[in-house]
C-alpha cells in the first residue's frame, strides 16, 4: 500500500534515527499507492496484472531497493558510502528487508525485519525444515 500511511508504525526505528541524525528513505514499491504505470490502457490508469507481472517480483523489488540506495550513497559522496544502511519493515516489506541484507551484503549493513515470511525462498532455508 502507500508507504506514507504506515510510517508512524515505525514509531521506535524513526526515534532511533532522529537520535542518531540518520537519514530515513521511505520506498514504495512500485504499483503500489502513487507508484502505478499510466500507459497500461485502462481506464482507470492501473496496470493490468498481464502488463506487469514480469516487473513486480520480489527478485525485482530488491533490484529496485538496491538502485535507489546505490543512487543515494553516490549523491552523498564519499560520506555517503561510508555510512551504514540499515533496511527495516513489517510483512512484505520485511521479507524484502531481510533478503535484500542478505543478497547484497557489500549495500546494506543491517537489516530489522518482522513479522517477515522467509522460509519460502528458494535458498534462503529448507523447504523440508517444518
Amino acid at each position: 500500500g502507500d508507504v506514507t500511511g504506515i510510517l508512524g508504525d515505525y514509531g521506535s526505528v524513526l526515534a532511533l534515527a532522529a537520535k542518531l541524525g540518520a537519514m530515513i528513505v521511505a520506498i514504495e514499491g512500485r504499483f503500489f499507492g502513487q507508484s502505478l504505470r499510466a500507459d497500461s490502457g485502462s481506464s482507470d490508469g492501473r496496470p493490468a496484472a498481464n502488463s506487469t507481472i514480469g516487473v513486480l517480483s520480489v527478485e525485482q523489488m530488491i533490484e529496485d531497493y538496491a538502485a535507489i540506495i546505490e543512487s543515494i550513497r553516490n549523491e552523498r559522496g564519499p560520506g555517503g558510502w561510508s555510512s551504514p544502511v540499515v533496511t527495516f519493515g513489517g510483512s512484505l516489506a520485511g521479507t524484502l528487508a531481510a533478503l535484500t541484507r542478505l543478497s547484497r551484503p557489500w549495500l546494506v549493513d543491517a537489516a530489522f525485519a518482522s513479522s517477515a515470511p522467509l522460509f519460502g525462498w528458494v535458498g534462503q532455508a529448507d523447504p523440508f525444515a517444518w
